[in-house]
């Protein structure tokens, strides 16, 4: 190898090295950013820096006090995962799924109670949850895809909001709250 060659190779290797010197000698700063991040993105929170946005804002619009709340206000949200340890006793490839409803805190706390119609073919298809502070919370197994419907009663409004998801099955979803 000629010295021309060697300083080559020194020109394209040396960023990365001083890249990863730098990495290594601030291994837990960068844990403790990328963790941030990951966890504002999981949260659905939007961060900016430098005009750079990382992350989904939610883009349900805020209730104002003496307004009605609509399906405008609130959506359903999902994830599921594989729940193998069903597998056995359903003879299916069972699945984990999880539902909340996602709006801005002065919608989400004036819902009374969310019902939630699930497919005939489950032993209980029509469920009520009342947990606000689990965002009403439905956890459910499932074997296949199917539609979720949902009724939202708001206190002190008489018109019931109604809201759907597809939920679709994912091996490795995760959980929306622990």
């Amino acid at each position: 190898m000629t010295v021309e060659q060697v300083i080559e190779l020194i020109k394209i290797l040396i960023w990365p090295i001083i890249a990863l010197v730098v990495y290594l000698t601030n291994i837990r700063r960068f844990k403790s950013i990328f963790n941030s991040l990951e966890s504002r993105i999981k949260s659905g929170s939007e961060l900016e820096f430098q005009g750079f946005k990382v992350g989904v804002a939610l883009s349900l619009p805020e209730a104002k006090q003496n307004e009605d709340i609509t399906d405008e206000h609130l959506a359903l949200i999902h994830s599921s995962w594989r729940y193998q340890r069903k597998d056995k006793e359903f003879g299916k490839r069972m699945f984990g799924i999880q539902v909340i409803v996602q709006g801005q805190i002065s919608a989400l706390d004036r819902i009374e109670y969310v019902k939630y119609k699930l497919d005939a073919s489950y032993p209980n298809p029509v469920q009520k949850k009342y947990d606000r502070t689990r965002n009403f919370e439905l956890k459910e197994l499932a074997w296949g895809t199917s539609t979720i419907r949902a009724e939202v009663k708001i206190k002190d409004q008489e018109k019931l909001i109604k809201l759907s998801r597809f939920i679709n099955l994912s091996e490795t979803g995760e959980k929306l709250i622990d």
